[in-house]
């Protein structure tokens, strides 16, 4: 193979795996949660395209790449990643999860709001009344806060603090 030939395939070759990068955006999936787990009660969902909001009742599920939501309800612009959610909201992202009634969380930029919320892996985990996430160093803050080894809604054991630094695994 001339130099040219193999340097102009090598080229290729990068550039090919560059746009492939660049297309792997993460795909969008919103649903009623009865189309995912059957037997629950059958939700609706529906597209405003005025808005370009997403909008669930009655059983919500919503997964962007590696990320999955389920509410009761939930309203989700797929343009800035932005979701609310209420009723027995349920966040997974690899091995952690986040439950709380009422969460507003970003897909896109993984940034959370909430009020009474629970969160942890074994063997650590942390609930509270309050939490917001500062996405500059990729950490979340809960005020009126516990941590616990015990994986119940109302543990036995609490470490109790005003303010909690939760660094997600």
């Amino acid at each position: 193979m001339k130099p040219f030939s193999a340097i102009a395939l090598l080229c290729f070759a990068v550039l090919f795996v560059y746009a492939a990068g660049a297309q792997e955006e993460s795909s969008w999936e919103v649903q009623a949660l009865n189309q995912v787990l059957p037997g629950t009660a059958v939700g609706g969902v529906g597209y405003d395209p005025a808005t370009r909001l997403w909008s669930g009742t009655n059983g919500v599920y919503v997964k962007y790449g590696k990320v999955t939501m389920t509410a009761d309800a939930a309203v989700v612009s797929l343009q800035t990643g932005e979701a609310v959610a209420d009723g027995h909201v349920r966040i997974e992202s690899g091995d952690g999860l986040w439950v709380g009634d009422h969460i507003t969380y970003n897909f896109k930029t993984r940034q959370m709001t909430s009020e009474q919320f629970r969160t942890g892996r074994s063997p650590v985990f942390a609930g509270g009344s309050g939490l917001t996430a500062d996405v500059t160093n990729h950490t979340y803050t809960a005020t009126n806060a516990y941590v616990t080894t015990d994986d119940w809604a109302d543990p036995a054991y609490k470490i109790r603090a005003s303010r909690v630094r939760i660094i997600p695994g």
